[in-house]
């Protein structure tokens, strides 16, 4: 099942350790391969028209979004474009019909076992 022939996918990702960054490209794609039973075509492709993150009701805490140099576990971390409260959302690509390089966004969590839900729109 090759994810290039979707236009839409929408999963939902749990960020196990505050003390870690994970780029979300990578997050999304292990859940695909999960679900999928995994044979190497099924991938997101890492540009997309938009995404939409939100920080998951239920999560316990705030998930910081920005890029490589995100720094995991600090209280104020470098390079933090946006900080997701509990429920809160952020769409990026919205409207302008850009690409947004979906492997250069990265999160981290201030609590474990936080969970994000990620639309994206490919095409």
């Amino acid at each position: 099942m090759a994810l290039n022939n979707r236009s839409y996918v929408g999963v939902q990702v749990t960020l196990a350790s505050n003390a870690a960054t994970y780029r979300l490209l990578d997050l999304i794609n292990a859940v695909i391969a999960a679900e999928t039973l995994w044979d190497g075509s099924a991938e997101c492709p890492g540009a997309a028209r938009e995404i939409s993150i939100q920080n998951d009701p239920s999560s316990g805490g705030s998930v910081y979004i920005g890029d490589a140099l995100l720094v995991a576990g600090a209280s104020q971390p470098g390079r933090c474009s946006y900080v997701l409260g509990v429920g809160g959302s952020r769409q990026y690509g919205t409207g302008d019909n850009r690409n947004v390089d979906l492997g250069q966004i990265y999160v981290s969590p201030l609590v474990n076992s936080s969970k994000l839900n990620v639309e994206v729109l490919v095409s």
